[in-house]
């Protein structure tokens, strides 16, 4: 009854009339990977005529193309176009910055933003400097020290993978996204699954490894193929239907073939900086009392060859304890170890003078070849020197001779007594042999009783003392002017007083000492006679 309406073919209805569902078959499916038609913007699609269409497509694809449900005859209609569904690649950085370079011991300037290029070209923007840091040395093999940001091919890390959703990359434990590690596109190809937890609607990863045993053309199956490279040439292999679809077959890439033809190396640029040099700290100079270092301000650990540092002690010192005194080489700590203690030789002490009958002076704590030590000797007031006596009163000097008392061994260690100790000496060189201060059990430490002098065991306390005592090789003795080394014979002189007698008259008495002549003459007074006694 109403006006006829004609439709794009031709055909015309009128009246009161419904679309029919699936006018156009919407279990039709589109090209690859378009699995299902849906109504935009994602509702279900009915198939009635004039309705509009996009593919529904898997995870990291896009709809491309609508297609519209036109009449073809009064019993079903048909798609004007064919709906696709394209490959999101991942989001990559148009070009690849180093990071600011990092290095122990050196500072670096002018190495921001730098543009990786490719090994062996230089770089325009970039003039990156570097030097080592002032007690740092700068160490190379031959190569001008000079960083360079260059793009390199990494294998893709486990750690990382490609989100189909947003096409980034992102680390798989924090789910942060990167591009320094972003791997490459997935492998799109069609066949069979490469990794075994990926769903079927989902493009597959490339594989971990890849088979490298055959040449491409040898393969038939297109698993392998998408998991190989030429094992001649290297190439990556392709699945290849454009000959014959019926017949496909593998064959080394070549220029024509599409990306997701081929497998896909598990590979990804980055931007790194290339370091030709290092930078090792410089060994702290050796600093110790008394001690001498030669040839040890430029020595570094990398390269003990070319340190020729040695220790000595300074000269007239002796080598006490601590580290040996030897050519060092620099330590992974930066020191040449533990240094040596050197201390100058004390002369022997003078025992103190502490005769009968002989008074001293100035003659307490005196050491050998001191001379401003200024010991005199003399006989005390009740005392007279004996005419016989080889040595005179006067001054007497503090000289150092061999200690022959000390007894010799084999090796100080061998002595368990710390009274023995310091009384030997080790052959052959007639090393003193030492004991600790604090007896055998010293600070906890069960080590032996007696070392020689100038081992590592022996050193300083906190209060700056050796933690040993040495035996000494020489001793001190006195000697006059003529080098006797007698002290005076000095006589008890006779008491006179025993002459003060009544009647008694004594002459030459008074200086008369015991056991050498003297002209001591006693009588009795004008008017008295002996009559007895003495």
């Amino acid at each position: 009854t109403s006006t006829p309406r004609v439709l794009n073919n031709g055909l015309s209805y009128s009246g009161s009339c419904r679309k029919i569902k699936n006018y156009c078959r919407t279990e039709q499916k589109g090209t690859e990977y378009a699995k299902e038609l849906v109504n935009p913007p994602g509702g279900k699609a009915f198939g009635r005529l004039g309705e509009a269409v996009r593919a529904k497509c898997p995870v990291g694809f896009m709809a491309e193309e609508t297609a519209i449900c036109i009449a073809e005859n009064s019993l079903s209609g048909r798609w004007d176009n064919t709906v696709l569904c394209k490959y999101i690649p991942p989001k990559r950085p148009n070009s690849y910055i180093c990071s600011k370079p990092s290095l122990p011991g050196a500072s670096f300037q002018g190495c921001r933003g730098c543009e990786a290029v490719e090994e062996g070209t230089s770089s325009s923007n970039c003039r990156c400097e570097a030097k080592c840091n002032s007690d740092y040395k700068l160490v190379t093999n031959g190569a001008e020290p000079e960083p360079k940001c260059i793009k390199k091919q990494i294998e893709c890390p486990l750690e990382v993978e490609y989100k189909h959703e947003t096409g980034e990359c992102k680390e798989r434990w924090s789910g942060k996204a990167t591009e320094e590690w972003c791997c490459e596109e997935p492998w799109i190809g069609r066949g069979g699954k490469v990794e075994e937890e990926q769903a079927d609607d989902e493009p597959l990863a490339p594989p971990l490894h890849f088979l490298k045993d055959k040449p491409c053309r040898e393969l038939t199956d297109i698993s392998r193929c998408y998991r190989s490279e030429d094992a001649a040439t290297g190439d990556l292999c392709c699945w290849d239907e454009s000959t014959d679809r019926s017949r496909p077959s593998c064959v080394p890439q070549s220029p024509s073939m599409r990306p997701e033809q081929c497998a896909v190396r598990r590979e990804v640029y980055i931007a790194d900086w290339v370091i030709p040099f290092k930078c090792s700290r410089i060994c702290v100079e050796p600093v110790a009392d008394a001690v001498m270092s030669s040839k040890c301000s430029d020595c570094i650990y990398e390269d003990p060859d070319k340190c020729e540092c040695s220790l000595s002690c300074q000269e007239g010192y002796l080598h006490l304890g601590g580290g040996p005194l030897e050519s060092r080489k620099c330590r992974s700590d930066g020191t040449f170890g533990l240094m040596p203690i050197c201390a100058p030789p004390v002369p022997p002490t003078c025992v103190d003078l502490r005769v009968d009958g002989l008074q001293t002076k100035g003659c307490a704590g005196c050491r050998a070849g001191d001379e401003s030590c200024n010991c005199k000797v003399a006989c005390s007031k009740e005392r007279r020197l004996s005419a016989s006596s080889k040595s005179k009163e006067g001054p007497r000097y503090c000289k150092e001779v061999k200690n022959t008392a000390i007894k010799i061994v084999t090796s100080c260690t061998s002595i368990t007594s710390a009274v023995e100790c310091r009384g030997s000496k080790q052959q052959p060189d007639e090393i003193p042999c030492c004991a600790r201060r604090d007896g055998f059990d010293f600070l906890g430490d069960p080590g032996p009783v007696c070392v020689a002098r100038g081992s590592e065991i022996i050193t300083m306390d906190k209060k700056g003392s050796l933690s040993h005592i040495c035996a000494e090789l020489s001793v001190g003795i006195w000697e006059d002017d003529k080098h006797e080394q007698d002290m005076p014979d000095c006589k008890q002189i006779c008491d006179a007083s025993i002459f003060n007698l009544d009647g008694v008259v004594a002459r030459g008495c008074d200086e008369c000492i015991e056991g050498e002549p003297c002209d001591c003459s006693v009588t009795c007074a004008d008017g008295y006679e002996w009559y007895g006694g003495g």
